[in-house]
Parts: structure tokens; sequence; C-alpha cells
């Protein structure tokens, strides 16, 4: 449901509720059940949950005028309330409430799959489930590119001649397509029909390479290349066990199929959009990251309030680069998150990182089964594209982003595990 109505980000606001109502409605129903699962969460991941959970919260929270003026960034929301007779009054440290509300809104969902997972292993179910979504999107997005016009799927498309499929932003709709390769990388395959199987995978990967070509997103098809050079080592590997030369009659059906795609790619005038934009990579990004430190510095250490980012960022705007359109987001989620939140979102986001890394090592260790390869594949590629985009502030990838934290984590997740 998350992927299917919460695509479009924040400007989609009863698209998002109507996600968040559901979680929040299932929370209830199965109240038992989430006390139940938060309590089987390692100790460890609870704390980092917690600790997402309280810092919007933490930041409604009313404080005296002494208090709220004094902090960093505090003279600039002091000289606003003058104007209004308001400056005495409590005011909490977010400089925008309700985009606050909203931000602790969005990590309902995220929350109740956390708290709500199968205690069976479902990671395959997880996985069939997302390619499934992904050949959704791509004959959603195969209907905007053959009709060539506007045609949305709940958002107005910004531009035709892109494919957005179940998003509104042709940059998320190119790295779901990735997410799906890398789930597709840890799809596993049943040996009675394993060549069927192969070749459906083939077939499944190639569309979505097309996929991501045709959102004429640089940084999906950047990022393509994580799970497209896993697959690569994985062939390898498995014949260099095997010690077995390479099976020829696998090798030219393969390498066929990739010239096929090649030159799909080499005659669409779409597709050559797209390496097109390579060739120039002069974009606004650059600009709004210079601006976007010194809000940062403004507000550091405690930050503006989660979701204040557009509020906050017009007063550091350069008039150098100062045009008709709004940036709404850094462009960077990590900046962002230092804007909104200073050193504890850092430091919060630090501890998630070690955890996943800590994850990672831990269940390599044992030897990492399908699920956990196209979780640990797609949460590079979540986190590469927050380096110049904003993933995680749309609704379907922060579900997302919990459900291969579940996938990478196995039964580790829960207290009784041996990790």
């Amino acid at each position: 449901m998350a992927v299917l109505l919460g695509g479009g980000g924040s400007r989609y606001a009863l698209s998002n509720l109507s996600v968040q109502l559901v979680a929040i409605g299932y929370l209830v129903f199965a109240i038992d059940r989430a006390m139940t699962g938060w309590r089987d969460l390692r100790t460890s991941l609870r704390v980092l949950v917690a600790f997402t959970l309280l810092l919007p919260l933490v930041q409604l929270i009313p404080l005296p005028p002494a208090l709220w003026q004094a902090l960093p960034g505090g003279e600039t929301a002091l000289r606003s309330r003058e104007l209004v007779g308001a400056s005495s009054q409590w005011f909490p440290l977010t400089q925008d409430r309700a985009r606050t509300v909203l931000a602790f809104a969005a990590l309902v969902p995220p929350f109740a799959i956390a708290v709500l997972r199968p205690r069976e292993d479902f990671s395959q179910i997880f996985v069939r489930m997302i390619v499934g979504l992904g050949v959704l999107n791509i004959s959603l997005g195969a209907v905007q590119f053959v009709a060539g016009a506007n045609i949305p799927y709940g958002y107005p498309m910004v531009e035709t001649g892109r494919i957005y499929g179940l998003f509104a932003n042709h940059n998320t709709s190119g790295l779901f397509f990735v997410v799906a390769l890398c789930s597709l990388a840890g799809l596993e395959i049943d040996a009675a029909s394993k060549r069927v199987q192969m070749a459906l995978k083939i077939a499944l990967g190639g569309l979505f390479v097309i996929g991501v070509l045709l959102t004429q997103s640089r940084s999906s098809a950047a990022l393509m290349l994580i799970p497209l050079l896993y697959f690569v080592f994985a062939f390898l590997r498995a014949r260099s066990r095997s010690g077995r030369s390479l099976n020829w009659k696998v090798v030219v059906p393969v390498v066929a199929f990739a010239l096929v795609v090649a030159w799909f790619g080499l005659t669409q005038e779409r597709l050559g959009q797209t390496m097109e934009r390579f060739g120039d990579l002069q974009d606004e990004r650059p600009a709004i990251w210079r601006d976007t430190l010194a809000a940062i510095t403004a507000y550091f250490p405690f930050g503006s309030g989660m979701g204040s980012f557009d509020e906050v960022f017009q007063y550091f705007e350069s008039l150098e680069t100062l045009s008709p359109a709004f940036a709404r987001r850094a462009h960077n989620d990590y900046l962002e998150l230092g804007v909104e939140a200073g050193i504890v979102g850092w430091l919060l986001l630090g501890g998630w990182l070690v955890w996943g890394a800590w994850t990672w090592l831990a269940q390599k260790s044992r030897g990492l089964d399908g699920s956990q390869v196209a979780a640990s594949l797609a949460i590079l590629s979540i986190a590469g594209q927050s380096a110049i985009d904003y993933p995680l502030r749309n609704q379907a990838f922060l579900c997302l982003a919990v459900i291969f934290v579940v996938m990478l984590a196995g039964r580790s997740l829960n207290k009784g595990s041996g990790h």
C-alpha cells in the first residue's frame, strides 16, 4: 500500500495520510502483537527506533521565550515573531510545527512494519513482492512511454519523455527499479525449474535496466551498477567454486539478450537522452549545498526541526543563485538532516550505519542468504542516492527501507536469536 499510494512525497498529504491511517489502525487492532514485537526487538534496535521516533516529538515541546530565543537560529525567529507581537510566547525548537508533526506521522508505517513483522521467515515473500511491484512500475511506465503524453498515476508528470510509474519523482522511480534489481539478485531459485526461473530473472533484469534508463535518472543509472556488478560477481564465483568452465549454452543467450537491450537503448531517442544527460553534470545542487551549509552553521548543534528545511532555507539562499523556483529540498539527505536535527540527527544516523555494518558482518560470517544479499544491495543503493537526492523523504521508500532492515537482520532481529 505504501508503494501504491505513498510514492508522491510530502506534497501529497492525503495519499500519505491514507497509508498512515491504515498503519495506525493495524497497530490498534493488533496492539498485543505490536507490544510483543516491540519487546522482542534486540536492545540496540529498540534504542535506535525509540530515538528516531522521539526526535521530532522532542522538537515539538514548547519552550519558554528565554530558552528558544537563546537557541542557535533563535534570533531569526525572534525578529519574525516580534512583528506579530508573539515574541513573549512559548514556542518549540522547530521552526515549522506542522512539518515536524508530518515528519513524525511518516514514521508510523515503518514502525508498524518493524513491530508487526512476521515471526516466520517471510523474507523471500518480501523479495517476490518487491520484484512484482517492479513489474507493475515498468508496466505503468510502458503506458506512459508508448503514449508519449501526460498520463500520470495519481501525480502530475513533471516532464514528458520520462517514465514515472508509481512515483511523482523520476529519480525515485529509477531507484525503485534499482532496488527491484537488487531484490531480483536475492530471489532464490527452485532446483526443479532452475532454467525457466533463471531465464525469467534475466528477462526481468533486462526490463528493470530499461526502466532505469527510461526514467532518465542519472543517479539511478549509476547506482544500477551495484546490482549488475553483483550479478557478474555471483556468476563468476559460482563457476569458480564448481570448477567448471563457462557454459556457453548459458553465456550466449545472456550476451545476446544484453546486446538486444543495448541496441534498444542506442536506437531509442529517450534512452539516448539519458546518456546525453551524463555529458552535462552541471546543475543547481552545488549552489544549494553551499547555502545548506550556511543553514547548518546557523542552527548548529540542535537544528531547525524535522521537516522545516524548506521554511528556513529561503532565509539563507544566496542572491547569486536565487531563482523563481523553490529548492524545497537540500538534494542531499545527509546535509538536510544536519539542518533539521543538527548533531543529534547525525549521531542517530551514525548509530543506524554502525548497526547496519555490524549486522551485515555478523550475518556474513554465517553466510548471507538471498534475501540478505538483496537487502544489503538495496540499502547501499538507497544510501548512495541519499547523497544527491532525498529518497527517504518518501513514504514508500521509508517503508521499503524498514523491510530491507528486517530482511538484513533476519532472525537476529529478535532477542532470542543467537546474535
